[in-house]
């Protein structure tokens, strides 16, 4: 009969996991002293030294200190501050802005309140006309003349009748009909002279109303204009204000974007690796056990051939010497 060979004893999970660590721990450590080298250039130097080990893992623990030259320290700590700074600065641009809008909302209302004025005074002085303002100028003179001649010529018509009654001229006569002409041609006179001077001194006061009303409605429009050139001019700064303060809310951002580009310069602050790959320590020994338990499987199954084709010809054996 054959003999089978003894199947391999299994691989230890543990030794293997142990061994798969140290090949990750060496690794790691070669990669780290790949990427550690110190290194400087014109801009600075970054200098990597190991400062201590891991309590827990017994991992070497590496600090790296960067340096930039002078000229670039100085740019730097001055970027620095304006960064550090940004967010008092946001604040102050922020409630300055919100201060000048309130300051432009109460110009607004100003502007809004001089238009209205300037509207009113174009309204007053469109409503105002000239021939209207004369003719009642006159009337005003006529009728204080009419009231001063109706009572003196009423009291020279009773005496001027009672002058013709006494003298015994009677109404028709040639006598009485030429006093009446004159007395009347007197009296048309008097009223005439009297609406002949208040068309004079109608229309001078007429004019001299007009005149005062437009240079007053001028005088308003001169002020009102030159307030809401006032105002506009007080709106311009406000924007200029606003302006420095939308460049102050940019600088502070422009000052931590610099600094980024700037401290990149420095060696060793840019963000470049290499790495070796890890060893497949726990893949290759499973392979290696996989390896012999097939060789094993392969001499057992040749042994057990071999074990029946033995049996085989003895049983064909046995059968012919009980034949014969």
């Amino acid at each position: 009969m054959g003999k089978s060979s003894s199947t391999p004893a299994p691989t230890d999970p543990y030794s293997t996991a142990a061994a798969q660590t140290l090949e990750n721990e060496a690794t790691a450590s070669y990669n780290k002293v790949l990427n550690g080298d110190n290194s400087s250039n014109y801009f600075g130097s970054t200098q990597q030294t190991q400062t201590g080990t891991d309590p827990t893992t017994g991992a070497p623990i590496y600090t790296s200190t960067s340096t930039p030259n002078g000229s670039l320290s100085s740019i730097l700590s001055g970027l620095l501050g304006t960064a550090g700074n940004s967010s008092s600065l946001i604040n102050n641009a922020q409630s300055g802005v919100s201060g000048v809008n309130d300051s432009l909302s109460g110009l607004l209302s100003q502007y809004s309140g001089v238009g209205s004025s300037l509207d009113n005074v174009a309204s007053t002085l469109a409503g105002t006309d000239t021939n209207s303002t004369i003719n009642n100028a006159i009337n005003a003179y006529e009728n204080s003349a009419t009231s001063y001649l109706d009572p003196q010529w009423s009291q020279a018509t009773e005496q001027n009748n009672a002058q013709l009654a006494a003298q015994g001229i009677t109404a028709g006569s040639d006598a009485y009909n030429n006093n009446q002409t004159l007395f009347n041609n007197s009296r048309t006179q008097a009223y005439q002279q009297a609406l002949d001077n208040s068309i004079t001194s109608g229309t001078n006061l007429g004019i001299s109303e007009q005149n005062a009303a437009s240079n007053s409605a001028n005088a308003q429009t001169n002020a009102l204009t030159n307030e809401a050139g006032t105002i506009g001019d007080q709106a311009s700064d406000l924007s200029s204000q606003a302006s420095n303060l939308f460049s102050l809310l940019g600088s502070s951002g422009d000052a931590a974007s610099q600094l980024s580009s700037l401290f990149n310069l420095v060696p060793g602050n840019a963000t470049t690796t290499s790495s070796a790959n890890t060893t497949d320590i726990a893949s290759l020994i499973n392979q290696a056990y996989q390896q012999q338990l097939n060789s094993d499987n392969a001499s057992n199954a040749s042994a057990n051939e071999t074990t029946s084709g033995l049996a085989s010809a003895a049983g064909t054996a046995a059968m012919l010497a009980l034949l014969l």
